[in-house]
């Protein structure tokens, strides 16, 4: 399901909503998925590497590289992942380079349901291009990076790879 419905805190120009979707795997594995950052690029579209740059605690700060067209750029996003809840909250690392991006601020909810866990991805976010450009892109990435994460966290990957 999509929702029109951006993070708390999100700018009233920032573009995103919320995608809530069964992934069928238990919260365990999806949590474990979720908090591998170095393994974004499995799921996240356009992102082509992710690493870890500081571990304080809770908090880590990654810079994302993605990949739109011809064009390549990175980002630094620090995230905070509260176990107890399975929540991860992000925003962009405004002390860092950030390309394109003004702005990106969301979070990862995952709950336990009988049929696996019931996850919510929530992003909003702002560029130097107007938000009309970007908006549905921004919606179709929602749904990709779900499929992607669906297909990570129930072994369609290794299922693919084997093939």
């Amino acid at each position: 399901m999509l929702r029109d419905v951006r993070p708390p805190g999100a700018s009233a120009s920032a573009t995103g909503g919320t995608a809530i979707a069964v992934v069928r795997a238990p919260v365990e594995r999806v949590w474990s998925v979720l908090t591998d950052y170095p393994g974004h690029p499995r799921y996240y579209p356009r992102v082509t590497a992710a690493e870890v740059l500081e571990t304080k605690g809770a908090e880590v700060l990654v810079r994302y590289t993605i990949q739109i067209g011809f064009l390549t750029f990175d980002f630094h996003m620090r995230k905070v992942a509260d176990v107890a809840r399975r929540r991860i909250d992000w925003h962009l690392a405004e002390d860092r380079s950030n390309g394109l991006l003004r702005e990106n601020s969301g979070y990862w909810l995952v709950e336990p349901r009988p049929e696996g866990s019931l996850v919510t991805y929530a992003v909003a976010t702002r560029t130097l291009m107007p938000g009309f450009l970007t908006a549905s892109s921004q919606r179709d990435s929602l749904v990709e990076t779900i499929i992607g994460l669906r297909r990570v966290a129930t072994g369609g990957a290794a299922q693919a790879a084997g093939r």
